[in-house]
């Protein structure tokens, strides 16, 4: 029954991962595809670009949301299947599929965003420490260069180390050493999916916020 709930949250996880909010509004606003304009990306800051600040502030919050539900909802099937409460391991393995869902999302052509707001919203419920620090480096790193993508790239590195920090160190969680490997490999996914940013920082050709393109 364990293992049978796991992979149905697995296969949940992707399916709500595969929402792609930034989609959803900009069809119901302009009746276009927001992969047609600015990066191209279905996400959070290429919907600040098309859409304005307010739609794209509210497009992140809703892809944490999605991050954060792909997990609570196997936290409470567990719960209610009588297997208490699942560790951090597990919650990560699914929340990872839920990324690759928004990356690529199966109602979209597999074509989706980058995933960063989604995985915020998943470490939010592995560890709130771990994500207030996560995003106090974002934030620090997007004001003094004003490059988010540079925000998305670090803090996509100090995933597994931040959370194993908070987690593995000081609460010393026994289940943590196998968690930090499950959100290394998520991290590497997020910098990968910022190959082409990278390439545009190493060059000086990145937009900074506020621009129109990326």
């Amino acid at each position: 029954m364990f293992f049978f709930i796991l992979i149905l949250s697995i296969i949940c996880a992707y399916f709500i991962g595969s929402v792609s909010f930034a989609i959803i509004l900009t069809e119901r606003k302009l009746h276009k595809d927001i992969r047609e304009f600015g990066s191209g990306n279905a996400g959070g800051t290429n919907a600040m670009r098309v859409l304005g600040k307010k739609t794209g502030v509210f497009v992140m919050i809703l892809d944490m949301l999605k991050g954060a539900v792909s997990i609570l909802l196997p936290m409470l099937l567990f719960y209610l299947a009588g297997f208490g409460k699942i560790n951090d391991f597990y919650l990560a393995l699914i929340g990872l599929f839920a990324v690759l869902g928004h990356l690529f999302p199966i109602y979209y052509g597999f074509k989706g965003g980058k995933g960063i707001a989604a995985t915020a919203g998943i470490t939010f419920v592995l560890s709130p420490l771990a994500f207030v620090l996560l995003l106090g480096v974002w934030a620090l790193c997007v004001i003094l260069s004003k490059y988010v993508s540079l925000g998305s790239i670090a803090i996509s590195i100090l995933l597994a180390p931040v959370y194993f920090l908070f987690e593995g160190v000081i609460l010393q969680k026994p289940e943590a050493p196998f968690t930090a490997i499950v959100l290394a490999v998520t991290g590497l996914i997020l910098v990968a999916t910022h190959i082409p940013n990278i390439k545009r920082l190493l060059k000086g050709r990145e937009n900074k916020i506020g621009s129109k393109k990326e």
